[in-house]
Order: C-alpha cells, then sequence, then structure tokens
C-alpha cells in the first residue's frame, strides 16, 4: 500500500539521460548497488509549467527520489516568500483529479532542488527521507508545479509507457498545461524525469 506521509524547464542527460541531439530511445535502467534508476524517453519538445503523470507499479517497490528536466536556476525554487515549486501526489490516479490539489492530493514536503548544467536532469530532494510504497498492480499519481519551465515530450505515438523497459514500474504518458485552468483538457505527454526506486 502506497505512503501517503509527504507534500507537490533545455535538455535532458543527468544519471543516465542523454543530450537531446540523441536519439529518442531512452537507456536502459542503472542499477546500482542500492537503488534502480528508472528514466523515461528523451528529447523534449515543448515547455510547460504543470506537468502530471501516472506511476504503476510491476512488483513491491518504494520510490525514494525524483529528478526532473528544467530551466535554469532562478534562486528561487523552495522556501520563503519566492517559493515557485510544488510537487503533488496521491493514491490512484491523476486523471479525474487534475483540478483538486488541495483537496484530493497530498504535497509532498521539499529540501532543495539541485540544479545540474544545460542538458542535464535537476535533483528533487525531498525532505525528512520521504518514500513512497507501492505494491504490485498499485498506481499512484504525480503532479509538479513549477514557476521554471519543465520540458515534456509530446505524446502523439500509440502507447502509454513513457520509461524504458524494466521489471519494476511504468512511468505513464501524462498531461500538461501552463496555467491550471488549462490542465484537464491539455494534450497527453511523456514527464521527461527518472525515479529512483528500491525493492
Amino acid at each position: 500500500t502506497a505512503s501517503t506521509t509527504a507534500s507537490p524547464t533545455a535538455s535532458p542527460t543527468a544519471s543516465p539521460i542523454a543530450s537531446t541531439t540523441a536519439s529518442p530511445t531512452a537507456p536502459p535502467a542503472e542499477t546500482q548497488a542500492g537503488p534502480t534508476f528508472v528514466s523515461t524517453m528523451i528529447n523534449p519538445d515543448k515547455y510547460v509549467k504543470r506537468v502530471m503523470f501516472d506511476v504503476k507499479a510491476k512488483e513491491d517497490i518504494t520510490i525514494k527520489g525524483m529528478k526532473t528536466l528544467m530551466g535554469k536556476d532562478n534562486g528561487k525554487l523552495v522556501g520563503g516568500k519566492g517559493y515557485t515549486f510544488q510537487l503533488w501526489t496521491r493514491d490512484g490516479s491523476f486523471e479525474g483529479h487534475e483540478t483538486t490539489l488541495t483537496t484530493e492530493w497530498t504535497e509532498v514536503q521539499i529540501d532543495k532542488v539541485v540544479f545540474r548544467s544545460d542538458g542535464e536532469l535537476s535533483e528533487i530532494v525531498f525532505k525528512n527521507s520521504q518514500e513512497f510504497a507501492m505494491s504490485q498492480d498499485e498506481t499512484r499519481g504525480f503532479y509538479i508545479d513549477s514557476k521554471n519551465k519543465m520540458f515534456p515530450v509530446k505524446k502523439t505515438t500509440v502507447g502509454n509507457v513513457c520509461s524504458q523497459a524494466n521489471d519494476l514500474l511504468d512511468i505513464e504518458q501524462g498531461k500538461s498545461a501552463k496555467s491550471i485552468s488549462k490542465v484537464q483538457n491539455s494534450p497527453l505527454i511523456c514527464w521527461i524525469g527518472q525515479l529512483e526506486i528500491t525493492k
């Protein structure tokens, strides 16, 4: 069962993502002694300020970290008056819940966003070692709201899985929008990013 303890633009490559000049085929999952990093496809073709997507577990897993492709550091991403980055999550799909953040989602508490060089993924560091346990076949929605640009990929082909082949989870196609009023009917996209997973 997923944990609910938590609070919620350029070119890719960081931990194993490639530059925008690379083929749109995602690299294989990177396995280390502990966690496994599951990445989505590359080569962004638009920018947005809001991204929603679902993750479906293929076996019992725990999501321990996240990276996403963003624009340059504006110096005001987390904390204080200039707070401009939020990450939200919920048990179940985001679909049908695009405009209900304050009532049907849990905000992930963010410690900081670590920016990398252009073309690399920025790391979203959770506060207090938050993590999200998922059982096999369970779905969890994520919603990122950022004043900094994020760069997804338009999803126009058949199929709804955006992550590379792996045995742990599917990162599924989602939605994106430049304003909250346009979220519900926005086009399908693939979020560009990476999830840190343990079993």
